[in-house]
């Protein structure tokens, strides 16, 4: 139980962490001053940077429901 505890703080800490990058990210794009280089920020990196720290987010939520689902305690007995 306690590492359960242990690992949900740890996911929503990652996952706090992968909002700010996100929200860094779109307002990084906001800073160009042309239209050009708008629309190259926003399909070399901005596009791909969210579409990974979305998945990332996913990927955590997945993981908590898996954690505390009814057989996740010894699931992270194996960790």
């Amino acid at each position: 139980m306690l590492l359960q505890l242990f690992l949900t703080l740890l996911a929503l800490l990652m996952a706090m962490g992968s909002i700010a990058a996100l929200a860094m990210l779109l307002s990084w794009q906001e800073t160009t001053a042309s239209q050009p280089d708008y629309r190259i920020r926003l399909l070399t990196t901005v596009v791909p940077g969210v579409s990974a720290l979305l998945l990332f987010l996913l990927g955590l939520a997945f993981g908590l429901f898996v954690l505390w689902s009814p057989a996740g305690e010894a699931w992270a007995a194996q960790l």
